[in-house]
């Protein structure tokens, strides 16, 4: 078995500035799309309860290296009640 090319771990607010970045880069590719800048990225982070369930967890992608090449938002949960 071979090395995974990328992996997840959670994003910290160390990451907020690439995330912003990234999506900001990402919105140019659609005619509609929202505005994040970093100030709702640490929101999102760090600012809505764990009991909220508008919330997204945030992950960063990175290779083995440590460089970061990427970000996923997801639901907290996997759908269990």
């Amino acid at each position: 078995m071979g090395t995974e090319p990328y992996c997840l771990r959670p994003a910290t607010e160390d990451d907020l500035a690439f995330i912003a970045d990234l999506y900001q880069q990402g919105c140019w590719r659609s005619l509609v799309s929202c505005l994040r800048d970093e100030a709702i990225w640490r929101y999102e982070l760090i600012g809505k309860s764990k009991d909220n369930v508008n919330r997204s967890d945030l992950r960063v992608i990175e290779t083995p290296e440590g460089e970061a090449v990427g970000f996923l938002a997801h639901p907290p949960t996997r759908g269990e009640r």
